[in-house]
Order: structure tokens, then C-alpha cells, then sequence
């Protein structure tokens, strides 16, 4: 074949066809239902220790008022627990009510503040494969942090 400017480079018989994206979309779409399920998990755990939490605030507050109210109270059980009957007056119920929406409060006033400032450094430490890639879970504890200054206080 005789080679001139206007002839192509590679015969268009020899060109090979695109290879097909299939295996690209197969990976994408298993990514993103694995990041879908770690999510409904997530959520889940959180909607499971929601309860047990304002359950644990429940009693504490219970405890207080009935210390202060009722000094002739049977404690109900052998821990010094209250019946949980008792524990349903709108004193204490609007007391963990309070404390709940402080600890919400909190979080999102940590999660508006804080995401943007930490996800460059969490993106850093995942480009470099350092200690930063874990540092949004150090920040967990805050919320307990919080329930026991606000329980101390309380307390005084």
C-alpha cells in the first residue's frame, strides 16, 4: 500500500473496536451497592442505640428527681433501679427531652462546623495512607462528653 498524507496511519481493517464498558459499570454499581448496605447499617445501629441511650437518660433523671421527691420510694431492684412506670412523670420526661435535643444540637452544630474542616484532612490522609484516615471517628465521644457536663451540672 502506498503511503501518502491522506492515507490513515493503520488500516481500518486492523483497528481493533472499543473494548466495551461493562466490567467498568459492573465495578461502579457494586461500589455503590456496597456503600447503600454499609449506610442502611450504619443507620441502623444508630436507630438501635437511640432507645437504649434515652432509656440510660430516662433512669438517671428518674433517679434524681425520686432522690430529691420521694424519700420513702422502694428503689425496685437490687441495682436501686426505679420502676419504669415511675419514671414517666413530665418532670423527668421533659428533662431528657432537653438533654436529647442539646445532644442534637451538638451534633449538628459539630457536623456543620466540623465536617468541612475535616474532610481535607481526611481526604489528605487517605492520599497519603496516614493516621488522619481515622480522625472523624475520634470525634464520637463528643456527644458523651457532653451528657456528662451537662448530667454534672445538673448534679450541682
Amino acid at each position: 500500500m502506498a503511503s501518502s498524507e491522506a492515507s490513515p496511519l493503520i488500516d481500518p481493517a486492523v483497528q481493533q473496536p472499543a473494548t466495551p464498558n461493562a466490567p467498568v459499570i459492573t465495578s461502579r454499581r457494586r461500589t455503590i451497592l456496597l456503600l447503600l448496605l454499609y449506610l442502611v447499617f450504619l443507620d441502623l445501629g444508630y436507630e438501635l442505640i437511640v432507645p437504649a441511650q434515652t432509656r440510660v437518660l430516662e433512669r438517671i433523671y428518674c433517679r434524681l428527681y425520686y432522690e430529691d421527691h420521694a424519700s420513702g420510694l422502694d428503689s425496685g431492684d437490687m441495682n436501686g433501679g426505679i420502676d419504669e412506670r415511675l419514671c414517666k412523670v413530665g418532670v423527668t420526661q421533659s428533662e431528657v427531652a432537653m438533654l436529647n435535643s442539646i445532644i442534637g444540637g451538638f451534633d449538628t452544630l459539630g457536623l456543620t462546623v466540623g465536617s468541612p474542616l475535616l474532610a481535607s484532612l481526611f481526604s489528605r490522609g487517605i492520599e497519603m495512607k496516614g493516621f488522619w484516615f481515622g480522625l472523624p471517628f475520634l470525634f464520637s465521644g463528643f456527644t458523651v462528653l457532653v451528657i456528662v457536663l451537662f448530667l454534672s451540672q445538673v448534679n450541682t
